[in-house]
């Protein structure tokens, strides 16, 4: 059985599987995505529609943090894991955000930190860790997926196996899995370029296993920060929220200022406050200091973003500084890193982030109201990924219907 510590143990060959599949894609992935856009879209109107019955007015103070952990949370199962259908928009709490949300604020425990301290007590620990409620929860989230995975690596091998005793009986060529994929009811999702590479052993079980929990991992909070992020700025920055709107009702999700609000957004709160760690191959001496061949260092993203000699007026929310973006050193933005082992599901990320902006600014209007704060306050746990320290609230004012596009 896996467990949160397994995960955490092999969190290297995870990071080194999910690289060397980084074009993990779906043809499907956009459909996919609109889809989940439309139930959230159904959602917040149902919401709106409830409130104009109860006060008159077509507004609602929305939660963004929890309605974007169920919008990202819904992609990953669908795109991934071929999984529908998983994620309630409209109850009170959702379950599966429930569990990802409470591992996510209490990932750190005494069991886990002995086992990366101790190696040797590692088998012990790993007993102990299905006591604790935090493992717990992880068992029961990668249990899942381990399950829902292996479905389709099973499917896949089958079909492998058939296709190899179709060409020794009958001479006919073998037929990859691929190219049945708009054949049927057969849709392939970023599980299958993974699952690739098991059946063509580039990659081992725990690897596969790894690589597919990383995608989930990887795609569910930081994605959601990021929108939270932006639509907690769009509300304090009405003149920003204006052009955008514009920008996407007259050019679409691909016009660059679309881009440079998303881009502002990840400088100013990098969802991963630290970059990819590397180990030196050679000496390298920076500012008169010499760091030595096999040392293991690791950037500062939330820092390299945020230093005013890098970045003028760096505490302010501006997408026009993206306008001279061709400036830039190389390494002033680290976002969704740098290299050949950059952010697996970058794009993947801008893409949700696009479409989901397009639904929201084409059809409401995002306001400040009492509960939103003038603060953005996050904690780190590990310096591993970013958690909220207060719900984000703000107002959505639906558009009168003449304007919305």
């Amino acid at each position: 059985m896996f467990n949160m510590l397994t995960l955490k143990t092999i969190s290297l060959q995870i990071v080194d599987a999910s690289t060397r599949n980084h074009k993990v894609r779906s043809d499907e992935v956009s459909a996919d995505i609109k889809l989940i856009i439309e139930r959230l879209s159904r959602s917040l109107d149902n919401k709106l529609d409830k409130a104009e019955s109860a006060s008159g007015k077509r507004s609602i103070v929305l939660d963004v943090h929890d309605t974007f952990q169920r919008y990202t949370l819904a992609v990953i199962f669908l795109i991934t894991y071929k999984r529908d259908n998983m994620i309630d928009f409209d109850a009170e709490v959702d379950n599966w955000v429930n569990v990802m949300e409470q591992g996510a604020r209490n990932i750190s425990n005494p069991i886990v930190t002995t086992a990366i301290m101790f190696p040797f007590l590692r088998s012990h620990c790993r007993f102990l860790v299905q006591f604790h409620k935090v493992g717990q929860l992880q068992v029961k989230v990668i249990d899942y997926i381990i399950k829902a995975t292996d479905i389709n690596r099973v499917a896949r091998e089958a079909h492998s196996k058939i296709q190899k005793r179709l060409s020794v009986t009958t001479g006919s060529k073998e037929r990859s899995f691929s190219e049945l994929k708009r054949q049927g009811d057969f849709k392939r999702r970023l599980v299958d370029t993974i699952i690739d590479s098991f059946i063509e052993k580039r990659i081992k079980y725990d690897e596969f296993i790894g690589s597919t929990l990383f995608l989930l991992l990887a795609g569910f909070e930081t994605t959601a920060d990021t929108i939270t992020c932006l639509v907690w700025h769009l509300a304090r920055e009405p003149k920003i929220q204006e052009k955008l709107r514009e920008a996407l009702r007259e050019r679409g999700i691909d016009d660059e200022y679309v881009m440079w609000c998303i881009l502002e957004t990840v400088r100013w709160h990098p969802a991963v406050p630290l970059g990819t760690g590397r180990i030196l191959s050679e000496d390298v001496t920076v500012n008169g200091l010499m760091v030595p061949k096999g040392s293991f260092v690791m950037p500062s993203t939330h820092s390299i973003h945020h230093d005013s000699t890098i970045w003028p007026e760096a505490d302010k929310f501006d997408p026009e500084r993206w306008r001279y973006q061709s400036t830039f050193h190389p390494a002033a933005f680290m976002g969704f890193g740098l290299g050949p082992r950059n952010c697996v599901g970058g794009k993947l990320a801008i893409h949700e982030i696009k479409l989901v902006m397009q639904l929201l600014l084409s059809k409401y209007r995002i306001e400040r109201c009492p509960e939103t704060t003038e603060e953005y306050n996050f904690s780190s746990p590990g310096l591993v990924y970013t958690i909220l320290d207060q719900p984000i609230k703000v107002r959505l004012v639906a558009l009168a219907k003449d304007t919305q596009s």
